[in-house]
């Protein structure tokens, strides 16, 4: 079973700048793959096509389109590349969400075809899902790293957690 902390995150003011940055980068994705998933399911609607529903409707196929937008839109590369493939997959999981839901397999609430996000409604959250890749904690320190700046230097920030991790291992 999984365990969920929540600690609050102390960060300077040019830190707090640059993570905003990057969920507002985060939501721009987001809303990009969402204008491509939409132009996809038009097409699809008038000529099904196994190559369409490849991309549109399985749980990698938004998300493989990342690296060939961060080609033409370098300002991605700025962005640790497990929130970006994260934003993809999450859009993916609304996606097959919405189908399950019209198919009568989802229980529950219908669930609707995804919506494009707005920046001042609710920040987009950075997921890092792979332990040990994209940050690192000691003691009470977060160090995040995010993506890569035009010169190719990794960039990261850091900030204070409220407690440090150890302090919880008492309660396992």
């Amino acid at each position: 079973m999984e365990s969920v902390i929540k600690l609050k995150l102390t960060l300077d003011e040019e830190s707090q700048q640059i993570l905003e940055g990057q969920f507002r980068i985060c939501n721009w994705l987001y809303n990009r793959l969402l204008e491509k998933a939409n132009i996809l399911r038009d097409q699809y609607r008038k000529a099904p096509s196994e190559d369409i529903a490849k991309v549109l409707y399985t749980k990698r196929g938004l998300r493989n389109l990342i690296p060939r937008m961060k080609k033409e839109y370098p300002f991605l590369c700025a962005v640790h590349s497990s929130p970006l493939k994260n934003t993809g997959l999450r859009l993916s999981e609304t996606i097959q969400a919405y189908q399950k839901s019209r198919k009568g397999i989802r229980k529950g609430n219908a669930t609707g075809w995804p919506k494009f996000r707005s920046n001042k409604v609710k920040p987009f959250s950075l997921l890092y899902d792979e332990p040990k890749k994209g940050f690192k904690i000691k003691g009470n320190q977060l160090s995040l790293s995010l993506g890569t700046n035009k010169e190719g230097k990794r960039l990261a920030i850091t900030g204070s957690l409220e407690k440090s991790l150890e302090d919880f291992s008492d309660h396992e």
